[in-house]
């Protein structure tokens, strides 16, 4: 388990996928580490492939960039990557330079919990770390993001495996096994809650998941995890989570998609054919808890604890997946799907990842502390209205939604 430095843990809560190194205390005084943020999905690739690559570049402007690549993709592996903003990981590149020097690596998800750790061995080049600093490498600020144009060529030289005469590419293995992250959260109805890659339930880590993330919104009575409806034929679950409020209901059905049980490593292809097949049941799932909840079933918790629920108001249906650019070219679920499925069942549908769940919790709680919204159930309804007009311009669900405060 690794702790964050304050600094490290607004800028993990602030971007969607970075890279950090940072010389951490460990069993052996200080220990070179990486740490990566990147979506759950990704996270599972590294884990399963045990394998990932290390690049460090100079840009022109003498900045310092560094980053990992998976290979979540064959085609187009995934790039990760910060700018050095700190002398901690100038010191940590140098420690870096002794013989079999060992790195140790830590996950973060897209709620900046701590899910996996492990260790690598490598080496980089004393004499080319030299040259990097006698060329002067300028700190950039954590935030400031670096100019694309400065950045595309490091890029496209990881892309094609053409890092270039000043890049350093570093193929990394994994040493051993790797340790899961064991982490409990106790919601605000008091329930624990446990995020852990040592589950073998996939898609109950990611309901898990969207609990931490929706509960920071103190939704009333807390999160509702798997509610029950009671019908004529006998009690079913309403939907995955369900969010009361005064002023409406936020229902949300979870679909993820199996990685480690398989014995081998799906293409992000056959991932997608997977979702959208998970997709189009969630969609027919929310419509029958909607249809419930209009003709007044009762709706409980799992042990029979009855929830107060707003059925006068438009409630909103969220599908969560795992990875939004697994549907970037998914124009079935596009802006007119959205439409239809309003006129259809009176509700407001959207269609997230974790990270952008998270975005726009998180918007939520800026907004909550500068408008009049009396809770923060009410801004993230109110957000997320903001986010479905967007959402009905898009000819597929992968777009992000950005909240700028002025």
């Amino acid at each position: 388990m690794h702790l964050l430095s304050e600094d490290n843990r607004r800028e993990f809560h602030s971007r969607p996928s970075l890279v950090r190194l940072t010389l951490a205390h460990g069993e052996g005084g200080l220990e070179p580490t990486l740490l990566i943020k990147v979506p759950s999905l990704s996270q599972k690739y590294l884990l399963t492939s045990r394998r990932f690559d290390l690049f460090i570049a100079p840009t022109w402007e003498s900045h310092l960039v560094y980053g990992v690549r998976i290979y979540d993709d064959p085609a187009h592996p995934m790039l990760v990557w910060s700018a050095v903003a700190e002398q901690d990981e100038l010191d940590t590149l140098s420690a870096l330079t002794q013989p079999d020097e060992i790195l140790e690596v830590f996950l973060f998800n897209e709620a900046v919990i701590s899910t996996a750790w492990f260790q690598v061995k490598l080496s980089i080049d004393p004499e080319q770390l030299s040259n990097w600093a006698q060329s002067g490498i300028r700190a950039c600020s954590r935030d400031t993001d670096l100019p694309r144009d400065e950045v595309r060529p490091i890029m496209v030289g990881m892309e094609t495996n053409d890092p270039g005469p000043t890049a350093a590419l570093m193929q990394l293995h994994f040493l051993g096994d790797w340790t899961p992250g064991n982490e409990i959260y106790y919601t605000n109805s008091v329930e624990p809650s446990l995020i852990s890659f040592a589950e073998t339930d996939e898609g109950g880590q990611q309901e898990q998941l969207a609990v931490w993330l929706t509960d920071q919104l103190k939704p009333t009575g807390g999160v509702v995890h798997s509610p029950q409806i009671d019908l004529e034929n006998g009690r079913r679950e309403l939907c995955d989570l369900l969010l009361p409020h005064e002023h409406g209901a936020v229902l949300v059905e979870s679909k993820s998609t199996s990685i480690f049980a398989r014995k081998r490593v799906p293409p992000r292809d056959k991932l997608t054919k997977d979702v959208e097949g998970h997709l189009r049941k969630a969609v027919r799932q929310l419509a029958g808890g909607l249809a419930a909840i209009r003709e007044g079933h009762s709706v409980t918790r799992k042990n029979g604890e009855l929830v107060q629920v707003e059925r006068t108001k438009p409630a909103h249906a969220i599908v969560l997946v795992p990875d939004l650019t697994l549907l970037e070219h998914s124009d079935e679920f596009g802006g007119s799907f959205l439409l239809n499925f309003a006129r259809e069942h009176g509700a407001c549908l959207q269609i997230l990842d974790p990270q952008e769940l998270f975005r726009v919790a998180q918007a939520a709680t800026v907004l909550h502390k500068h408008s009049k919204s009396s809770t923060l159930l009410e801004a993230f309804d109110g957000h997320l209205f903001s986010r479905l007009e967007r959402a009905l311009q898009q000819p597929t669900p992968c777009f992000q939604f950005l909240l700028r405060v002025i």
